[in-house]
């Protein structure tokens, strides 16, 4: 999914839309949690990381927006995940890799809300 940036500020947050829809397939063999480690912890240290370490930006297939240098990236320290989904184990496996990002990565913020719209319905 592409990343929604807000304004570009000390306080700019990245969000991402994530839907665990796929769990409720009964073919399905992955638990909440490891979708969450997967989705959202793994996907998130990772990018940070990246950032961190980056010294040019290059824009994603389909991109439309505004890219931001590794200066600018390097200095985002909010990340939001806005779930479609708001089942309670959804809810307990995000927010156990919420947890962990918030131990790996102290000077970050992180945060969720559940039950949120599709990205194609999102303002």
């Amino acid at each position: 999914m592409p990343l929604r940036l807000t304004r570009y500020t000390r306080l700019a947050t990245i969000v991402e839309y994530k839907n665990a829809q796929g769990l409720l397939n009964p073919r399905n063999r992955q638990s909440p949690q490891q979708w969450a480690d997967s989705n959202i912890y793994d996907k998130t240290s990772n990018r940070i990381r990246a950032i961190l370490t980056a010294t040019e930006s290059f824009p994603a297939r389909n991109f439309s927006g505004v890219l931001l240098e590794p200066k600018q990236l390097k200095n985002i320290f909010n990340y939001h995940f806005e779930i479609e989904d708001n089942t309670p184990q959804i809810r307990a496996a995000v927010e156990a890799a919420l947890k962990r990002l918030r131990t790996d990565f102290p000077d970050y913020k992180f945060s969720a809300r559940f039950g949120a719209l599709p990205e194609h319905q999102a303002p």
